[in-house]
């Protein structure tokens, strides 16, 4: 079972899975856009079929009968629906797909009947529909994409946590952007890993000044992950902070192990040049500090060093952003 972290914005609190692989990561794109979430489906009845086997399970439980959990299920859905559970499972699954997945590709305004059966599909477990939904509030700045994203996410959706945290940084939540990127990364999703990696996210996290908010957070999710990204923000705080040595260490662990591996069949070329692109990036950093370079000097080559943009829309001069680092670095130095 996954552990959960939660996410705010005006006043309103999402759920988001983390630790582990996205539930989906690795399985075939087409059969990913197709996935249909089985306890969400909304059944004749009105109760969504997970409900409706937990109630079975209990019911068949205060039985003390002899036969086995699905046996009873089968029997029930028989009983209440005329077939058994996986046919008709099967047949919702079958009816909820055809009614929505050719609309999601489409070159044009979707008309408001269609719309609505898009709505219809994720409502009952349609994860990329749920994902259409929530990247289409998204790009109109609605902040109603969150409900539809986090479910998106929470059902394995890969890129769904990485679009929470674009919409959340467009808004100037920095501290939750950065949790749903380092949750996103960890969990297997490329471009969010890319994005770490970035000057926007590491200058925005320095100027939001809440780093003990933020020293939390990353503690929380390091918590959840031996190889979480979160050792590397974690490692630049510590560093700014004067603690060179726990920095450098921290620095160091990342530099090693940047991502959790995957099965070695598994291992690709985007992968690999995922590792090389982090383990490049750090080493400099770390060779110039240890050898004894001011920690601020060697800071700002660093962020020269880092690709700018893949989180934001809007792309920053990296003269600026240097310019604005020496200036929160200078200030925290000050404290």
């Amino acid at each position: 079972m996954n552990n959960q972290v939660t996410i705010s914005y005006n006043h309103k609190s999402y759920a988001l899975n983390v630790g582990g692989w996205l539930k989906h990561l690795h399985c075939a794109p087409i059969d990913a856009e197709q996935l249909i979430c089985s306890d969400d489906i909304i059944l004749p009845s009105g109760e969504t079929a997970g409900a409706y086997k937990r109630a079975r399970k209990a019911e068949h439980r205060a039985m003390n009968s002899s036969s086995n959990d699905k046996k009873h299920l089968n029997q029930s859905s028989m009983n209440d629906f005329g077939c058994g559970w996986d046919e008709l499972i099967h047949y919702h699954k079958n009816l909820i797909h055809d009614s929505c997945f050719p609309l999601l590709f489409i070159n044009r305004k979707r008309t408001t009947e269609e719309q609505l059966l898009i709505n219809q599909a994720a409502s009952n477990g349609h994860v990329g529909a749920m994902f259409w939904i929530g990247t289409a509030l998204s790009d109109g700045l609605d902040e109603n994409c969150l409900f539809w994203l986090s479910w998106a996410h929470n059902r394995g959706h890969v890129n769904a946590a990485y679009e929470i945290a674009s919409f959340l940084f467009e808004q100037g939540n920095v501290l939750d952007a950065l949790r749903c990127l380092i949750i996103s990364a960890d969990m297997g999703c490329d471009i969010a890993f890319n994005a770490i990696l970035c000057a926007d996210i590491l200058i925005a996290v320095l100027e939001a000044r809440k780093l003990e908010e933020v020293d939390k957070m990353l503690d929380q999710l390091i918590g959840y992950s031996h190889h979480s990204s979160a050792r590397y923000f974690k490692s630049i705080a510590l560093l700014i902070n004067d603690k060179r040595r726990e920095g450098l260490n921290l620095l160091w662990d990342f530099h090693e192990k940047p991502k959790n591996l995957p099965t070695q069949k598994l291992i690709d070329d985007v992968f690999n040049n995922q590792l090389n692109m982090a383990k490049e990036l750090t080493k400099d950093l770390i060779l110039e500090i240890d050898k004894g370079e001011h920690v601020v000097a060697s800071l700002q080559k660093h962020i020269k060093n880092l690709q700018s943009g893949l989180l934001s829309r809007h792309k920053s001069d990296a003269n600026e952003h240097a310019k604005l680092f020496r200036e929160l670095v200078a200030e925290g130095n000050d404290r």
